[in-house]
C-alpha cells in the first residue's frame, strides 16, 4: 500500500473508530468475572447500547472460546452487528465487502480467592480492534486502532450466583499504518458490573458496561450463555 493510500485509510478509520473500536468487542460488555472455574467453554453473547435497548438493528452478536487452569484464564472473541451478519451471509461478496467485524482477546490472573472462597480478586488485560471482510478476503494490511484494556475485578459468590465488578483503563494505539499513524485518542476509564449463574454444564451471564468512549458516555447491556467442560466454581 502506498504512503498516500495509508494516510487516507488511516484518516478514514479515525472516523470509523468512534463507533467500532472498544476495549472489548464493540456493543458487548467486557465480561471479567474473577470467580472463573477451570476447563474450556464456548460462549455466545448479545448486547445493545443502553440508550437503544429496543433497537434490533443495533444488536451485536459475539462468539468466543475461553480456557482456564488454576488462577489463569484466557479468552478470544469475535463479534459483529446482527443485521450485518445476516446481510453478509445472504447478500453475497459485494454486500459483505464493506462489513466490519471486531475481534478481542483477554487474559485474567486471579490473585486472591477461588474455590470455596466467596471473595475473588483478579487483574486482567487484553486487546481488541475492528477489521473488514474486504481486508480478510483480499489480505490487505490496513491501519487499525488497537484498544488495550487494563484493570482489576472483584467478585462475590452468593450461593450459586456470582456477582462482580471490574473498573479498567483503556489505552489506544494505531498500528499497521507504515509510520504515518495519526495520534491515538486519549485513554478512557470504563467499568463493567455483572452476574454469572452456573446451571450444570451451562453458564448464564449478564452485564452492564459503562463509561467514556471517545468523549461520549456510552453504555452497553449484554447477556450470554456458555457451554463447557470443567468446573464453574
Amino acid at each position: 500500500m502506498s504512503e498516500l493510500r495509508r494516510v487516507t485509510a488511516a484518516l478514514a478509520l479515525v472516523v470509523a473508530a468512534a463507533s467500532t473500536a472498544q476495549a472489548q468487542n464493540y456493543g458487548v460488555p467486557m465480561f471479567t468475572n474473577p470467580n472463573f472455574g477451570s476447563g474450556v467453554r464456548i460462549h455466545v453473547d448479545a448486547g445493545r447500547p443502553s440508550k437503544n435497548l429496543n433497537s434490533v438493528s443495533l444488536t451485536t452478536v459475539q462468539g468466543g472460546l475461553t480456557f482456564a487452569i488454576g488462577p489463569v484464564g484466557i479468552g478470544a472473541f469475535a463479534a459483529g452487528n446482527f443485521n450485518d451478519i445476516k446481510g453478509c451471509t445472504s447478500g453475497g461478496a459485494i454486500k459483505c465487502s464493506n462489513t466490519y467485524f471486531s475481534g478481542a482477546a483477554q487474559a485474567q490472573l486471579r490473585i486472591m480467592g477461588g474455590g470455596r472462597n466467596p471473595l475473588a480478586l483478579s487483574l486482567f488485560g487484553g486487546a481488541g480492534t475492528d477489521f473488514s471482510s474486504y481486508e480478510v478476503a483480499a489480505n490487505v494490511n490496513a491501519p487499525h486502532l488497537l484498544s488495550i484494556p487494563v484493570g482489576g475485578a472483584v467478585g462475590l459468590k452468593f450461593g450459586p450466583l456470582h456477582v462482580w465488578g471490574a473498573p479498567r483503563y483503556n489505552f489506544y494505539k494505531w498500528v499497521s499504518c507504515g509510520g504515518t499513524c495519526p495520534d491515538a485518542s486519549k485513554g478512557t476509564f470504563r467499568y463493567a458490573v455483572g452476574v454469572n449463574l452456573p446451571v450444570g454444564p451451562l453458564g448464564i451471564r449478564a452485564a452492564y458496561d459503562g463509561g467514556k468512549l471517545f468523549g461520549e458516555t456510552i453504555g452497553f447491556f449484554g447477556v450470554g450463555v456458555s457451554l463447557g467442560l470443567g468446573s464453574q466454581q
